[in-house]
């Protein structure tokens, strides 16, 4: 079965372009007909990058160009995944002509696009869309891909007619590229490690410091947490007043992979998303835990990861933010080795096994 999985972003981050690598990786480890293509307006780094023509990379001519690609390839393969894209007014039209297209789905869109950071009218016009535009694509479209059952469940409510061609297709990890992190915990201390790009409403960094402000600390180790990315001004002047006996807290900015792995070196857990209700989601399947847990780094998040069952014993999903839980939760991750850590989730988070299921979905809509 040949497979074609399109993405289109105007640029491609970091995390996307990894995601998008350990496809590639894990398709030809699996022996697999599986081609990856991005198309973006940033210059390529890797095989699978397409830059896209100067004429085409205003907003509106991408989302044709990507169509018109669609089409173009649709008949040399199985099945093209698309992942979807807002203010795509092109779709209703194009779908007709690629009937083996399975849209790939990533938000919980009409929620997202009510909290993205952008003028009201333009909210106003990409909803529209969205709530219009879209579901005359669909009604073309051969099936749904949800990269959680959460959003799949969304989607399903919004596209009722593919229920039963509708299939969970979560990120993952290509674990033969990934180590286990060094084992440079310190016994004397409980140390955290908190990443993102930039800290976005969703990621939850005011309740950390609320969690970290209100807790008692009372019989407890020193809690070192590190903070990486970047912090707009409000964000770091929240930190800086906090005053907490028994936490520190340090401020890194944005760091090369080195600087990062450094630290994760010496992390007992990592921080997930502590807010991704902000964004109506309560299931996740984000790249960041995949690379911890394939590092052998267990995970402290607030969302419940969609690809691992509730016991898992090496992410905990919480309530509500805790610092006490934080500790004890990393304390008791004090047992176990990365090694240990990192071969329990092989089976749940490698990408290998994601692609290779998919495929096998793929092939009974």
């Amino acid at each position: 079965m040949r497979i074609l999985h399109v993405t289109t972003l105007r640029a491609l981050a970091p995390g996307h372009r990894k995601q998008l690598r350990h496809e590639v990786l894990a398709a030809k480890d699996a022996c697999l007909q599986w081609d990856t293509i991005s198309l973006q307006t940033d210059a390529v780094q890797s095989d699978f990058e397409r830059q896209v023509p100067r004429v085409w990379r205003s907003a509106l001519m991408l989302r044709l160009y990507r169509w018109m690609y669609v089409v173009r390839k649709a008949r040399d393969y199985d099945i093209v995944l698309l992942r979807t894209l807002s203010l795509d007014l092109f779709g209703p039209l194009f779908g007709l002509f690629a009937p083996n297209l399975v849209t790939v789905h990533h938000a919980k869109e009409i929620e997202e696009l009510a909290i993205l950071d952008s003028s009201t009218f333009s909210k106003r016009v990409s909803t529209f869309v969205e709530r219009w535009f879209t579901p005359l694509t669909m009604k073309s479209a051969r099936g749904i891909a949800a990269v959680t059952s959460d959003i799949k469940e969304y989607e399903i409510a919004r596209f009722p007619h593919l229920r039963n061609r509708a299939i969970v297709f979560p990120n993952g990890y290509h674990f033969a590229e990934a180590m286990p992190a060094e084992d440079k915990r310190l016994r004397t201390m409980v140390t955290f490690t908190f990443v993102c790009s930039t800290f976005a409403e969703w990621h939850g960094l005011d309740r950390l410091l609320e969690a970290i402000e209100t807790d008692t600390g009372e019989g407890q180790k020193l809690v070192r947490i590190h903070l990486v990315g970047a912090l707009t001004d409000e964000q770091r002047a929240a930190v800086h007043a906090l005053s907490h006996k028994g936490t520190e807290i340090y401020v890194h900015g944005v760091l090369d992979s080195d600087g990062i792995i450094s630290l994760l070196d010496t992390t007992d857990v990592a921080i997930g998303s502590l807010a991704l209700d902000r964004k109506n989601l309560f299931g996740a399947s984000t790249l960041k835990v995949r690379e911890y847990l394939a590092s052998g780094i267990p995970v402290y998040a607030t969302h419940h990861d969609t690809a691992l069952p509730q016991s898992f014993p090496f992410y905990y999903s919480d309530s509500a933010v805790s610092l006490s839980r934080m500790v004890n939760f990393a304390e008791l991750m004090t047992n176990y080795s990365r090694e240990e850590i990192r071969e329990a989730s092989r089976s749940y988070l490698d990408k290998k096994f994601i692609l290779e299921k998919a495929v096998q979905e793929l092939a009974e809509m």
